[in-house]
């Protein structure tokens, strides 16, 4: 939960409005079973869940991605967001943790809610 996926999914719903044939890929291992219920029983048309993918893999889904998004509301050091740019991948994520010094293409998103998210995301769009 501490990744905010719901966040995620809220923000989302505001990109699809103007970005109807958007879609959004979720990569990672459900560590909460119940909360993947919850998170799969809120979401929409346009959202794919993979699970699990290895660290080989993920080149390609960075690859076929035109932004990395992660609505995290902690982390330490967020690896994935260094990926992403190492790439040429813009990020979006909240000014949480080490993001501020980890993140060199995209937007840092002060406030910490669904739509400031939303807007982060449209600006990099």
């Amino acid at each position: 939960p501490h990744k905010n996926i719901h966040g995620l999914l809220e923000a989302f719903k505001i990109i699809k409005t103007k970005h109807n044939k958007a879609t959004l890929v979720i990569i990672g291992k459900p560590t909460f079973p119940d909360y993947m219920d919850e998170l799969k029983a809120i979401t929409k048309e346009g959202v794919i869940f993979t699970g699990f993918v290895p660290d080989r893999v993920l080149p390609y889904y960075y690859a076929a991605s035109d932004l990395y998004v992660t609505a995290s509301l902690w982390e330490g050091f967020d690896i994935p967001v260094v990926e992403a740019n190492t790439m040429n991948k813009k990020a979006v994520c909240y000014d949480i943790g080490s993001h501020k010094e980890v993140l060199k293409k995209g937007t840092l998103v002060k406030e910490l809610t669904p739509k400031a998210l939303a807007e982060g995301i449209e600006k990099e769009l």
